[in-house]
């Protein structure tokens, strides 16, 4: 019988680009995207090769916009035009997909995003397929979901769905209030719990923003565990308003009309994975120490309790916390007072368990001592 002729698959993604495309991987999902140079037209289906010129391409592009939008560009279109020509954004009205919840044509978390116009005819619709400078850049920081989260006032809401979609294209899925708090939950609970999960909380400055108690309250509780913040201003405030705690920081200002976006949110990125392996162990250290500080309430204040002693760092882990606990006494954002209290907590429980270790070999070792001496003794007895 003859052989079966060997059957091969292609991959289109380790294919090159058509003419005209540039290919582009999603941060979140991992899949390979196509980006018109011409219109700035995205597909995840592999283009075909065709005879289309870029030139004729932009003409049908110009006919399709002009449809959408027919007015004349302000000083600030202008400028933004210019940011969306260095960084390859592409318009409303060339992104498919259904609306998300609010409208704003969220087509999938992760994957090419439709953006509502929202602060002037063109503001921030979707920043380039490839944010990082290097790839090595984009794959040297792993994120989880949630570990960023988003503070701000439901009044300026726009515009934190717009900065949601640029760090999910970067690969950042955050915390943020109208998704990740479940329907009939003890919502403060939730929103403890989103900040305790986040290494980084990124405080969106505004008027409204320092006049919400909830908002300063949700502040307290990501200063209770030190938590890195990054204030962001798109509305200009008085610093006199400012609380302390956040006057002494370095803003990013990211203001309609006087600031690059491109710029702050570039800024933005960087400020969140700045020194980034020792603010990662804190955010380790952290959640456990807040774990270990629930379950002892739980048990009336009492740390003798197993649940308590199980949740000890061994050995290996005190070392490498107790040198993180050096490290961090001069840093912008230092270990939080929990996490103090619970590296101190596992180094007693250590000590307390080196103890038993010793009392058991030492009544291990004078046991087989009375058990030799009887031994030697019997023996002499039934020599004698």
């Amino acid at each position: 019988m003859a052989p079966l002729p060997e059957v091969t698959t292609r991959n289109d993604a380790d294919l090159p680009a058509p003419a005209g495309w540039s290919k582009g991987i999603d941060g979140r999902t991992g899949k390979t995207f196509y980006v018109n140079e011409s219109t700035g037209k995205t597909t995840w289906k592999r283009p075909k090769d065709n005879k289309t010129t870029p030139e004729k391409a932009k003409i049908a592009s110009r006919s399709t916009i002009g449809a959408v939008e027919d007015v004349a560009p302000t000083k600030e279109d202008n400028a933004i035009a210019n940011f969306e020509a260095r960084r390859g954004i592409v318009s409303e009205h060339e992104f498919g997909g259904k609306g998300g919840e609010d409208g704003d044509g969220d087509g999938g978390r992760g994957c090419p995003l439709k953006a509502k116009h929202r602060f002037g005819k063109k503001f921030f619709k979707r920043a380039e397929h490839h944010h990082y400078d290097t790839e090595k850049e984009a794959h040297e920081y792993k994120h989880t979901s949630d570990d960023v989260m988003i503070s701000y006032s439901r009044t300026n809401k726009d515009f934190c769905q717009a900065l949601v979609k640029f760090l999910r294209l970067n690969g950042i899925d955050p915390w943020i209030d109208w998704e990740d708090i479940p329907p009939a939950v003890d919502w403060w609970e939730s929103i403890k719990s989103g900040i305790t999960s986040a290494y980084a909380v990124i405080v969106n400055m505004t008027p409204a923003y320092l006049t919400s108690p909830i908002c300063h309250k949700e502040i307290d509780e990501a200063m209770k565990q030190n938590k890195m913040m990054v204030p962001i201003v798109h509305i200009d405030v008085d610093y006199h308003d400012v609380r302390s705690d956040l006057a002494i920081l370095n803003w990013i200002f990211i203001r309609r009309g006087l600031d690059d976006f491109h710029d702050g949110f570039k800024k933005v990125l960087s400020a969140l994975h700045h020194d980034w392996e020792y603010i990662q162990m804190h955010s380790k250290l952290n959640k456990v120490a807040v774990l270990w500080q629930n379950v002892v309430e739980k048990n009336g204040g009492d740390m003798k309790s197993s649940m308590s002693q199980d949740l000890a760092l061994l050995p290996h882990e005190l070392e490498e916390a107790q040198q993180f606990l050096a490290e961090g006494a001069g840093k912008t954002f230092p270990p939080s007072d929990v996490t103090y209290k619970y590296v101190n907590f596992s180094r007693d429980v250590q000590k307390c368990r080196h103890g038993d270790l010793v009392k058991f070999l030492y009544r291990w070792c004078a046991a087989l001592a009375v058990l030799l001496v009887a031994s030697v003794i019997a023996n002499i007895v039934q020599a004698s």
